[in-house]
C-alpha cells in the first residue's frame, strides 16, 4: 500500500462519520426549529397573538401600571394602539390597559374600534366588562361578563371577571363558583387562585385559602400575594 493513503476500512469509516456528524447537524436543526414553533404556538394561545416588535411596549405598559405610573404606562397603550391599529387582540389589550391606567375614554373608544372589527365577539364584551368592573359599575360589568359566556362558555376571563364582581357585591357562593370553573379552564391563572383565596377567608375557609395563596405566590410571587398568604397562614394558626 503507497505511502501516506489509508487502508479502505478506514476510508469508509470516516465516511460513515461524516454521515452520522450531517445526521445529527440536521437533527438539531429540526429540534431547533420545533422548539421555535412550539414557542409561537404557546405566545399564540396564552396571549392570543404572535410574539413580534409590538411585545416590547406591552411589557413596558404593564410593568409601568404595576409600579404604578400610570401616566407612563397610558402612554404605552396609545403608542401600541396606534402602532397596531387593526390588530384585534392588541386593540383590546390596550382598552383594558388604557382603563386601569385612567384612560375610560380611551379605552372606551378602543373597544368600540374592536367591537366595529367583530361586532358583539365574546372577547370584546369581555374586555368591556372588565373597563366597567375597573370603574366600578358592577352590575354593568356583570351582564356584559354574562353575555361573553352566553356566547362562549369557555371565556375564561369572563368568569373571572364575574368572580370579582361577585366578591365586590359580598356574592361569595357566586364568586366561588366562577373562580372554579375559570380554573378549570385555565389552572395557571394566578389572580384567580388569589382571588379564591380571598373568598375561602372571607367565608371562614383560611386553611383552604392558604392552600389556594400558596399556588399563586408559586406562579405568580408579587408582594400582594405573598402578604396574603402569610395573613391567610396566621388565620389558619389561630
Amino acid at each position: 500500500m503507497g505511502r501516506g493513503l489509508l487502508p479502505m476500512s478506514t476510508t469508509l469509516s470516516a465516511l460513515r462519520v461524516e454521515k452520522l456528524y450531517r445526521l445529527a447537524f440536521r437533527l438539531g436543526l429540526l429540534i431547533a426549529v420545533a422548539c421555535f414553533v412550539a414557542g409561537l404556538a404557546h405566545v399564540a394561545v396564552t396571549e392570543h397573538r404572535l410574539p413580534g416588535l409590538e411585545m416590547d411596549p406591552l411589557v413596558r405598559a404593564r410593568n409601568a401600571l404595576a409600579q404604578g405610573d400610570k401616566a407612563a404606562a397610558a402612554r404605552e397603550y396609545r403608542g401600541l394602539a396606534a402602532v397596531n391599529s387593526r390588530d384585534f387582540d392588541l386593540l383590546l389589550q390596550a382598552a383594558e390597559g388604557l382603563v386601569r391606567a385612567g384612560d375610560a375614554p380611551g379605552g372606551a373608544e378602543l373597544i368600540g374600534r374592536a367591537w366595529a372589527m367583530n361586532p358583539g365577539h365574546p372577547r370584546v364584551q369581555t374586555t368591556l366588562g372588565w373597563a366597567l368592573y375597573w370603574t366600578k359599575k358592577y352590575d354593568e360589568a356583570a351582564s356584559r361578563f354574562e353575555s361573553a359566556l352566553r356566547a362562549d362558555p369557555r371565556e375564561v376571563r369572563a368568569h373571572a371577571g364575574l368572580a370579582e364582581v361577585r366578591l365586590e357585591q359580598r356574592r361569595y357562593a357566586e364568586a366561588e363558583a366562577s373562580l372554579l370553573r375559570a380554573l378549570e379552564l385555565d389552572p395557571t391563572i394566578a389572580s384567580a387562585h388569589n382571588s379564591l383565596g380571598v373568598a375561602y377567608v372571607l367565608t371562614g375557609r383560611p386553611q383552604r385559602a392558604v392552600e389556594e395563596f400558596g399556588i399563586a405566590a408559586r406562579l405568580t410571587p408579587t408582594p400582594d400575594i405573598l402578604t396574603n398568604l402569610e395573613r391567610a397562614r396566621g388565620e389558619a394558626a389561630r
